[in-house]
């Protein structure tokens, strides 16, 4: 769509050396024919500046850990970044319409992705913020139960320790302002009146809309870029999207007529610059050829 016609996949191999074959299959149905085992800030540091045998890229997309969002950092400027991301977050409005059991089961999956990530309820019903509170010691009981060792119950208790808020406000707007304030990474939105509620959201990344639209379905299948900004930089910037892969140039044309009438205007402001060498490059064009030395 943006017309990019060179892309180029940097992986971190598995414990067994290779690629994941998911993933060289999309490569494969995508056409992308350069595919590199290396991953982290070491990824980063080859894009930017290339070795004997990978070729430096103009552009950088694509999360990772703190180590990859320094590397990005420091490389900016000589390389183009997509963003910095930093931990995972989400935001849930709700009501006393909402089920405390799905917020409950949103929350414990945001607190999955890291120990710093955030998850937090703006609530308009106390009687909806007790329960939810009691929903998600349930829930961690049913998923140590159901998945055992293999869910990470260390990263989670970590993070909803850290992390997890859950904030009362009667009025729906001052939860709406709050909202506003957090910018959040990923915002559910279960009230009833979702669709003016929509509306007065300024600063939110990706938003999910009603109680069977959690944020995993963003994650998996819902079909929205999953590479948004973080730490409340909704605020000033937008998910990742084919727009950051397009460039534009300014193009201007003055015909002799068109520069003549606005000469004296670049003349005063380049004097007030103090750029004489400015002002000079305007005024030589309108002088006699054998008046310039």
């Amino acid at each position: 769509m943006a017309g990019v016609k060179e892309i180029v996949i940097c992986t971190p191999p598995q414990p067994d050396g290779n690629i994941d074959q998911i993933l060289l299959y999309l490569c494969g149905r995508l056409k992308i024919k350069e595919v590199y085992k290396i991953g982290g800030a070491q990824a980063i540091a080859v894009l930017t500046y290339g070795t004997e045998s990978i070729k430096k890229v103009d552009k950088i997309a694509g999360p990772g850990n703190v180590y990859v969002t320094t590397a990005k950092k420091k490389v900016f400027g000589d390389v183009g970044i997509d963003s910095l991301a930093g931990p995972s977050d989400v935001a849930i409005l709700a009501d006393d319409s909402a089920n405390p059991d799905f917020i409950a089961a949103d929350m414990i999956s945001q607190a999955e992705h890291d120990p710093d990530s955030r998850s937090i309820l703006l609530s308009s019903s106390p009687d909806m913020a007790k329960k939810v509170i009691e929903k998600i010691y349930e829930h961690l009981d049913s998923l140590l139960k159901e998945y055992g060792n293999r869910v990470n119950i260390e990263i989670i208790l970590k993070s909803l320790k850290k992390n997890c808020k859950i904030i009362f406000i009667k009025e729906k707007d001052r939860l709406v302002e709050i909202c506003n304030m957090i910018a959040p990474e990923h915002l559910e939105i279960m009230v009833k009146d979702a669709k003016k509620v929509l509306r007065k959201i300024k600063n939110a990344g990706a938003i999910f809309i009603g109680g069977y639209c959690p944020a995993a379905v963003g994650d998996y299948m819902g079909g929205t870029n999953h590479v948004i900004p973080t730490n409340g930089n909704t605020r000033f910037s937008s998910p990742l999207g084919a727009y950051d892969f397009l460039k534009r140039s300014s193009v201007t044309f003055y015909s002799k007529d068109a520069l003549r009438k606005e000469k004296k205007f670049i003349e005063i402001l380049s004097e007030f610059e103090k750029l004489f060498a400015h002002q000079n490059s305007v005024r030589l064009r309108f002088k006699n050829m054998k008046d310039i030395k």
